[in-house]
């Protein structure tokens, strides 16, 4: 998949993956996994901003909701929301392992969210920083995690950097990261969480990163095809 915002249903409808090439045209393939990718070509080179952002998504995003999922749900009436993923940057990549979780001020299902994006960084190279700035720490699912706030084009941004770089991790709590953001002003309770994405931003080089293991469970429950 080459397209610069191409995507492609895997596993049954239940996940999404995105090619996402949005802040660079260096010619960015990805090949799409039963719960991941693979990044096959695109050697970026920029100093100031990530290059873009291969990815795969749980929830309702531009238009797709995929399936299983209970998104989009009302902040204050989220339950248990947890997720597992595992990714390999390759040496000399200037990156980041990175959930990006979005909200709305209204359930929609397509088009830019308006409320909040959260971004959880589990790892970085190249010594890449968060949009805005250190705001203090945070303790989430037995890690002590930076929080960053800022804005981008309007939104809310908060991004937890966790403290000691992981290539993995399970049964991240998705719902606690999205309450700690209710109580440090990024966002409303009553607004909507709308989708779960989890993959990389890189900066510099590309080819070679992968994204092995993507699981997401709703109420405990791990997302299961049927209905859109």
């Amino acid at each position: 998949m080459c397209d610069k915002f191409g995507s492609t249903d895997v596993d049954g409808g239940r996940f999404m993956v995105q090619n996402n090439e949005w802040g660079a045209s260096d010619g960015q393939c990805v090949t799409a996994t039963t719960q991941g990718f693979t990044v096959n070509s695109g050697e970026h080179a920029k100093n100031d901003a990530p290059a873009s952002y291969p990815s795969i998504m749980s929830g309702c995003w531009m238009g797709t909701c995929t399936q299983g999922t209970t998104l989009p749900t009302r902040i204050s009436d989220l339950g248990p929301i947890s997720s597992s993923i595992a990714g390999a940057i390759p040496a000399g990549t200037k990156s980041n392992l990175a959930y990006d979780v979005w909200a709305d001020s209204t359930p929609k299902k397509n088009g830019h969210n308006d409320a909040m994006e959260l971004m959880i960084w589990l790892k970085e190279t190249g010594g890449i920083k968060p949009i805005g700035q250190q705001s203090g720490t945070a303790t989430i699912g037995g890690a002590t995690w930076e929080v960053w706030k800022g804005t981008n084009g309007g939104v809310n941004v908060i991004s937890y950097v966790r403290q000691g770089y992981v290539d993995q991790a399970n049964d991240l709590p998705i719902t606690d990261f999205v309450k700690d953001a209710v109580a440090q002003g990024s966002v409303q309770a009553t607004d909507f969480l709308t989708n779960i994405q989890a993959g990389f931003e890189p900066w510099t080089g590309g080819p070679g990163m992968a994204l092995s293991r993507f699981e997401v469970g709703y109420g405990g429950v791990a997302a299961t095809p049927g209905p859109r």
